[in-house]
């Protein structure tokens, strides 16, 4: 008889964009470094802006905001920014694609 446990990923609907060093699942780490396309904690498939996809795979609880900035993808290359990447964080936690 085999019992498996079960990995159970809180939504947190307080996390903001200024959380330290943001989490995301590793399922939804994978998805977002495959395709913009993504589907949330309330099992909701959500399309991604390609900032939020970026940011979203390298979410693994280890970076920080400095780290993520360098992650934001720029075809322009002017350097990274804090307003971009506050809005992807803001994207992902309004889609429910944050954890804690």
């Amino acid at each position: 008889k085999i019992i498996a446990k079960p990995t159970t990923y809180a939504i947190r609907q307080e996390c903001t964009a200024h959380d330290e060093k943001p989490l995301a699942s590793p399922l939804m780490r994978t998805m977002a470094s495959r395709s913009r396309d993504v589907v949330n904690h309330c099992h909701q498939n959500i399309r991604l802006s390609d900032e939020a996809a970026a940011i979203l795979a390298q979410l693994d609880g280890t970076r920080d905001r400095k780290a993520l900035l360098q992650a934001l993808p720029d075809e322009t290359g002017a350097s990274p920014d804090r307003e971009r990447l506050d809005r992807a964080l803001a994207e992902l936690r309004d889609n429910a694609l944050l954890t804690g």
